[in-house]
């Protein structure tokens, strides 16, 4: 384990999400008759990952920065929509990464002539959320009569979680005998989530909306998993906003596999960015 250690350190790091949660003042009812929805792809910016990840009981702390994530960034999708209909609303978030890294490492005899140990890292994370919300408080403010609400949203969230570590030996004479191995594996959970969110509209095109969401709470390994943010919606056109803020996350996992304490508990802080589609 110790010879690659140094890699396993720069692989397992944003296995939280590239994650941001889109809120929209447009939902709040203004008495229209019917469902009023919006899409919204975004992205999260890690600037600064710190925590520990554990593989086959070995333990690695991390302290990353935005360069290392996009370094080992190979794909990531993620979306959230919601739906409302009077002060009634459902929300989705589906959320996909998948990281990898690719290393080679010198190493001394044995076995004899040259020797190399190659590492591959395969490193992904996954959740589908589907919740429930209530707008219990909304109105105006203000002798420009701007818009304000608050909701409260409680739900599921089904959890996928890769931590894999392959290595192989190679020397001049091919692979040695023995030296493959396979480190780690994958987890998948539901997990309880609430939310609570607050919005207002600061001018006619812009708004600010701050939220905070709690899963976890000790249900199948998950001891937490938190969000919280703040950001704003600037409306430029009719149907479309683009929206910018700061947000933190935390997850604290830990299981155990057949090859040992399998963990990942981590906090990251940084910007995110979505486009928000109104129908």
């Amino acid at each position: 384990m110790s010879a690659f250690r140094p890699y396993l350190f720069i692989a397992i790091l944003i296995l939280a999400p590239f994650s941001a949660q889109a809120d929209s003042i447009d939902l709040i009812d203004r008495g229209e008759e019917g469902w009023r929805f919006d899409i919204t792809p975004y992205a999260f910016l890690p600037a600064s990952i710190e925590g520990t990840s554990v593989v086959a009981g070995s333990e690695l702390k991390l302290d990353l920065d935005f360069q290392d994530a996009l370094d080992l960034l190979d794909f990531a999708f993620s979306a959230r929509t919601e739906g409302w209909k009077g002060n009634f609303g459902v929300i989705s978030d589906l959320y996909y990464i998948d990281l990898g890294v690719d290393a080679e490492l010198e190493i001394p005899p044995p076995p004899p002539g040259e020797a190399t140990l190659f590492i591959d890292a395969d490193i992904r994370q996954a959740w589908l959320s589907a919740l429930g919300a209530y707008r219990f408080a909304h109105g105006e403010y203000g002798s420009n009569g701007y818009r304000y609400a608050w909701d409260v949203s409680l739900g599921a969230r089904w959890n996928y979680l890769k931590q894999e570590i392959r290595t192989r030996l190679g020397t001049d004479i091919g692979i040695a005998d023995g030296q493959q191995q396979k480190l780690g594996g994958s987890e998948s959970w539901w997990e309880p989530v609430i939310g609570l969110r607050g919005m207002a509209e600061i001018s006619p095109c812009l708004a600010m909306a701050i939220r905070l969401e709690a899963g976890g709470f000790g249900v199948n390994d998950d001891e937490r998993q938190w969000i919280g943010l703040i950001g704003l919606d600037w409306r430029p056109w009719e149907h479309t906003s683009l929206k910018f803020g700061a947000q933190a996350y935390g997850i604290d996992y830990e299981t155990r596999k057949s090859d040992g304490e399998f963990a990942y508990d981590i906090e990251q802080y940084g910007p995110y960015l979505g486009v928000t589609l109104r129908f």
